[in-house]
């Protein structure tokens, strides 16, 4: 889970983190890691909101089998 770990050490380093996820069960994972980090559905309007002022953008995709 590399957008997991990307997370964790943002959340690490004090920074706010907000992380896209379609998983419910994930994205709730994602939101315990600490209260500098923001778990939202991917939904294109959130995506253009969150990104436009980002500092770092840090994209991660699983491919099955790889």
């Amino acid at each position: 889970m590399a957008g997991g770990h990307a997370a964790h050490v943002g959340a690490n380093l004090g920074v706010e983190v907000v992380v896209f996820e379609r998983n419910r069960e994930k994205m709730e994972a994602l939101r315990n890691i600490g209260h500098n980090v923001t778990a939202l559905y991917p939904h294109k309007a959130s995506i253009q909101k969150h990104t436009k002022d980002a500092d770092l953008l840090i994209a991660a995709v699983l491919v099955v089998g790889e």
